[in-house]
């Protein structure tokens, strides 16, 4: 059989077929069979800043409406409950996100790339990127 290893970003790739951020790389299940399938490895279907601004949009507006928080409304005391809905929307998703990356890495052999894509420059989003980096 003919070597078509290469190599990608540093990463040593059995050949030259890389699976692109989209939903055939959103969970260790799909990345699994796409390994099975022969890819040289997988983009990781991105974390966007927008998406989760735009959960915490909804969020905002529904409680506008409301009143007051949901029953299942976690509040730590110390910052009013918006700001905190606002950080815990953002660690949820960084959290899933860490350990799909963690997941994938111990469930399949083939090199897994992360995609992060933010529209600001803050240094949260500094921080994100080197969770994901220190996730695998």
């Amino acid at each position: 059989m003919m070597d078509l290893s290469v190599q990608y970003l540093g990463l040593e790739l059995q050949n030259p077929l890389i699976v692109g951020s989209s939903g055939l790389t959103s969970s260790v299940k799909k990345i699994q069979e796409i390994e099975k399938n022969g890819a040289g490895a997988v983009v990781l279907k991105s974390i966007f800043e927008e998406e989760i601004a735009f959960e915490y949009t909804d969020f905002v507006q529904k409680e506008s409406k409301g009143g007051e928080p949901p029953q299942f409304f976690e509040y730590d005391g110390r910052m009013n409950p918006i700001e905190f809905y606002d950080y815990k929307i953002r660690e949820d998703n960084l959290n899933r996100y860490t350990r799909l990356i963690q997941d994938s890495k111990k469930q399949t052999a083939i090199p897994v790339i992360a995609s992060i894509n933010c529209s600001h420059n803050s240094v949260e989003w500094i921080s994100y990127a080197r969770r994901i980096e220190e996730a695998g």
